[in-house]
């Protein structure tokens, strides 16, 4: 087993690798952009974004309106604007502009990308923190803006670009996390200590309110108000799923006491004076009190604040709702009258409007579609819950339900831009190698074939109990259905979709079954003849480009194409690049002697060999990212080089780890056409693209490569397992 790694990386010099990276980005765009089949998608994607209409990505402010970013042709980087509910829910909303960002990037010479607004209320007067990405890095700039004159504030709070955490104080002061000189990271490389910060003063004069362990993950502090009352707590994260929570006393800032709860318990919201805590892990209370896993508890913080020392069963701590093993408790909403609980139930969200008494709790399900659907909560205005609706073939709708007469309302709707019926969601179940029936969606046009013709891309995350959304159809995805591709989305474990066990067995030492899952899956949907392995692609980002990589060193046979993006590869050495060291709660530290043989069995950088035959292969990283680092994907590369295998590379300017263009999605789809739509309709005798593109891409590939780079560069991507 191979450990170049770190090695290889300080080895080369700084200007042979970007000599190197510009040379691959020009072999990706010679070799994928300046094909017709490029320039067909490019038209055809572009035309489609034209026709729909999308429901505005808005937010309500604390002055009571709604604000979003515009992005159109004219305003690239957007015009942040606001709106009164009353004129957005019209047939002619009237919005107003409080900021022109691309008339101020160019003022400044930023490539600045707006990225969120931090607002509060103090006697009636709003006061707000505009954050800035630059090229869509996660560090971040603030400055103060003064909404009424819309204008940025003279001498008003200007932040340098940090991973900061900021709360709103007082209006003349901030609660700030943030790097401020020697000692004020953690290990992890994010702050470790919070600050009281007044107008107008430097960050080294700031007052250190509270501080965490430097092996600690990071800290944060949280305000939870409401017109009575208001509950400050600073956050000690210990690493990424255990924290202390300090409920901080208001008349002496650096007095604090830790609230008893389990470590591995979130504190997700207060309602009134209830703190409800989800908890994670069955938690023994006393002799006769036991709360199960994946239960929502109230704990009252005002009977805490007044004695923090007294006996949990004096804290009337009390289930506010206990879910089962087929369910995740997602989030909660409230303010100071109404409480609702976002359930992931079976893959289905369900909204329960939570109604707590002297008598007990009871819930009310509000009837929305249960589909495997993505919800996100909006606000509470007026006493009506507002909150968007839409899955991969219905689209975005805006809901109000009024809890007193139980109605539920469209406020807005996306366009329909394809009727519904053309294309069908199904979901399957496959069965991993331990046994375990692994749930998973295929959406495409209806009237499939069985005959393992159909190119395929199969898509998978599993980690950091997250799961992938299923959200309205994009203009780019329906162009790509419409030639007969399908998607599928695999539910495996290591992700959030059913509480927190299932993401426990696909961590750590568990981590495996993240890929045996992922394999499962994949075989499940060539045995059904769905598809086969030579037009079978798969598609990853992060830890899901970490899945996608592993399951290809593992099972190369099985699949055509391979896209990696932003990839976690290199598992031996994750922990000492960037922010790697947060994420040893996840994958176990490659220090630890047992960890260590875990991870070096699947590391993808460590588990390539010259023996095996692999799909075709693309990578992709971007310089702006500060959360994985490109090391990673181009150490990967080289390496796949090195033993002359079917690889291309290419990294991104900007866009930091999220962010992907239309550039970006284009050439993404022109490689799933050449290599496994292509092949499908050659066997099919319908060839609707050019084939000489593809055997453009493969040799011109090639002989760039073999052109300017060493003997032993890749010979790019004309060879594979299959085609």
């Amino acid at each position: 087993m191979r450990d170049e790694g770190i090695t290889d990386f300080q080895a080369v010099n700084n200007n042979v690798i970007t000599k190197w990276k510009k040379r691959q980005n020009k072999i990706v765009r010679t070799t994928l952009d300046k094909t017709a089949t490029f320039r067909k998608l490019n038209k055809e994607c572009r035309i489609a974004a034209q026709k729909n209409t999308f429901i505005d990505a808005i937010w309500l402010s604390k002055n009571g309106l709604y604000q979003r970013i515009l992005i159109d042709k004219k305003h690239p980087k957007g015009l942040w604007q606001e709106i009164k509910i009353e004129s957005y829910c019209s047939k002619n909303p009237e919005w107003e502009t409080l900021l022109d960002l691309d008339e101020y990037t160019k003022a400044e010479k930023k490539d600045w990308e707006f990225l969120t607004v931090h607002d509060e209320i103090f006697n009636k007067k709003i006061v707000s923190l505009i954050t800035f990405s630059e090229a869509g890095s996660d560090a971040f700039f603030a400055r103060e803006f003064d909404i009424k004159k819309k204008k940025f504030v003279s001498n008003g709070f200007s932040l340098p670009k940090a991973n900061s955490d900021i709360t709103w104080y007082s209006k003349k002061s901030l609660l700030l996390a943030t790097e401020c000189g020697e000692n004020s990271l953690t290990t992890s490389n994010y702050p470790r200590t919070i600050r009281l910060l007044h107008r107008k003063q430097s960050l080294q004069k700031a007052q250190i309110l509270f501080e965490v362990d430097p092996t600690h993950m990071m800290v944060s502090s949280i305000i939870w108000r409401n017109e009575k009352k208001q509950y400050l707590f600073f956050v000690d994260h210990i690493d990424y799923y255990h924290t202390f929570f300090y409920l901080v006393c208001e008349k002496e800032l650096t007095r604090y006491y830790l609230l008893p709860i389990p470590t591995d318990a979130e504190l997700l919201d207060v309602y009134q004076n209830t703190a409800l805590i989800k908890i994670n892990s069955n938690w023994q209370v006393d002799e006769n009190t036991v709360f199960k896993k994946n239960t929502l508890i109230g704990l009252n913080l005002k009977k805490f604040k007044k004695n923090p020392r007294a006996q949990l069963s004096a804290l009337d701590l009390q289930v506010w709702y206990e879910a089962d093993t087929q369910s995740k408790i997602e989030t909660i909403f409230c303010d100071i009258n109404n409480v609702y609980l976002f359930i992931l139930n079976n893959l289905c969200m369900q909204i329960l409007h939570v109604i707590p008494s002297s008598n007990g709790i009871r819930t009310h399900n509000i009837p929305i579609l249960e589909d495997y659907s993505y919800v996100t909560p909006l606000s509470i205005d007026n006493n009506q819950l507002l909150f968007y609706f839409e899955t991969f073939t219905h689209p975005k709708y805006l809901y109000a339900y009024n809890p007193l007469d139980t109605s539920l309302t469209v406020l807005q709707r996306s366009s329909d831009y394809f009727p519904s019926s053309r294309y069908f969601v199904r979901r399957l179940e496959a069965q991993s190698k331990d046994g375990q029936k692994i749930p998973y969606h295929v959406v495409g046009k209806t009237g499939l074939k069985h005959d393992g013709l159909n190119p395929t891309i199969l898509r998978g995350y599993g980690g950091f109990a997250d799961y992938l959304n299923s959200t309205y159809l994009k203009s780019k995805s329906v162009a790509l259905i419409e030639k007969g591709f399908l998607y599928v989305h695999a539910h495996i474990r290591g992700g959030g979709e059913f509480g927190p066990l299932w993401h426990k067995m696909g961590s750590q030492l568990y981590k495996q079954n993240s890929f045996d899952d992922f394999i499962a899956v994949a075989e499940d949907l060539i045995n059904r003849k769905i598809t086969s392995p030579e037009f079978l692609g798969i598609t990853g980002e992060s830890n899901g480009g970490l899945l996608v990589a592993a399951c290809c060193t593992q099972r190369p046979e099985l699949f055509a194409a391979v896209f990696c993006d932003v990839a976690i590869l290199d598992m031996l050495h994750y922990h000492q690049f960037g922010v790697g060291r947060s994420w040893l709660a996840e994958y176990g530290n490659p220090d630890d002697p047992v960890s260590h043989q875990a991870l070096a069995q699947y590391s993808p950088l460590h588990n390539i060999t010259a023996e095996v035959n692999y799909p075709s292969l693309f990578f992709q990283s971007s310089k702006t990212d500060d959360r994985v680092h490109p090391h990673h994907s181009y150490s990967m590369v080289r390496a796949l080089q090195k033993i002359k295998k079917p690889v291309i590379y290419f990294e991104k300017n900007n866009g930091g780890h999220t962010g992907i263009s239309f550039e970006d999605c284009i050439r993404l789809y022109t490689y799933w056409h050449l290599r496994l739509l292509i092949p499908a309709q050659r066997k099919r005798n319908r060839d609707e693209y050019s084939d000489n593109d593809r055997l453009h891409f493969f040799h011109a590939a090639s002989k760039n490569n073999a052109k300017k780079d060493n003997p032993n560069a890749p010979t790019a991507i004309q060879s594979g397992n299959v085609g």
